[in-house]
């Protein structure tokens, strides 16, 4: 009988992974003001009584507002995704942002600048704005556990100072949490 449970757990297991490595992706659409650099944070907030828009398809719609600062209902999902960004203009057309995980040096005292990834030029990297940083964060807020997520949007030769100005930003988010909260 012992060894039957064994048995059960295990299967259950594997088919519970195997489920989650063939599931097809759900595709997530982040609709950035156009022409908005710095960080963006999506806070998922169980009381918040707003939700992303979910198209017929699955497509999960975040329209992040002016400030750069979203707080919504989690979605019902639990993944796997895929990722999309899009500046989007007062006409609601859009234009993509290509992803770029920025590879930085190693932090010494006198060199905090981005190192080109590699995958892009030179030029690309003065004069195109990617998505970079997607992060998950978990954090406490009033001692309830929260879930953000956080990226920047902006050039890759200022990927640092983006960066950083974003943590800085995350440092202060309880205060705007509050304030959005606020009627």
């Amino acid at each position: 009988m012992r060894n039957l449970k064994r048995a059960i757990i295990l299967w259950s297991l594997i088919f519970t992974l195997s489920c989650s490595l063939l599931a097809t992706p759900t595709d997530m659409i982040y609709l950035i003001p156009e022409g908005y650099t710095g960080g963006v944070f999506i806070l998922y907030d169980e009381n918040c009584n707003t939700t992303a828009e979910t198209l017929a398809d699955g497509t999960i719609i975040y329209r992040i507002p002016k400030d750069g600062l979203l707080i919504i209902k989690p979605p019902l999902s639990g993944g796997p995704y895929n990722f999309r960004y899009f500046y989007v203009d007062e006409n609601d057309k859009r234009t993509e942002i290509k992803y770029l995980e920025p590879t930085f040096e190693v932090r010494k005292p006198s060199n905090t600048n981005l190192k080109p990834d590699g995958n892009i030029t030179e030029e690309e990297r003065d004069t195109k704005i990617f998505t970079m940083n997607h992060r998950r964060i978990g954090f406490r807020f009033h001692n309830t556990p929260m879930l953000l997520f956080a990226f920047s949007i902006g050039y890759p030769k200022d990927g640092t100072f983006i960066y950083n100005r974003t943590l800085d930003r995350f440092d202060k988010i309880e205060t705007e949490i509050e304030k959005k909260r606020q009627p």
